[in-house]
């Protein structure tokens, strides 16, 4: 098994600016998900700060980042992990809230 380990995607910075959700989409399409296909990594751990706000999301920012980001962890066969405080949640995300 190979990990990859990254942090503060801050998906929804810059007050959802469609710009900047672009951009930080551009490079998981781009960059990061060549280099786990090419690197044979089948597992990712989020250290933190998945999206920029804790208490609230943008829909726009969720449906997006769901469709374009989570999605793509799940048709490539890569889990995914996020570091809560002390312990790990393991899943392959299931977001339910859509537009």
């Amino acid at each position: 098994m190979k990990v990859a380990i990254i942090n503060d995607t801050h998906f929804g910075a810059r007050n959802d600016s469609p710009v900047f959700l672009d951009h930080f989409i551009s490079f998981f399409e781009n960059q990061f998900f060549p280099y786990l296909k090419d690197n044979n990594i089948d597992t990712v751990i989020h250290l933190g700060d998945f999206f920029d706000r804790r208490k609230f999301i943008n829909f726009n920012t969720l449906n997006k980042t769901r469709s374009k980001v989570m999605e793509r962890f799940e048709t490539e066969g890569i889990d995914l992990m996020f570091w809560l405080e002390i312990m790990i949640l393991i899943t392959r995300i299931r977001i339910r809230s859509t537009p």
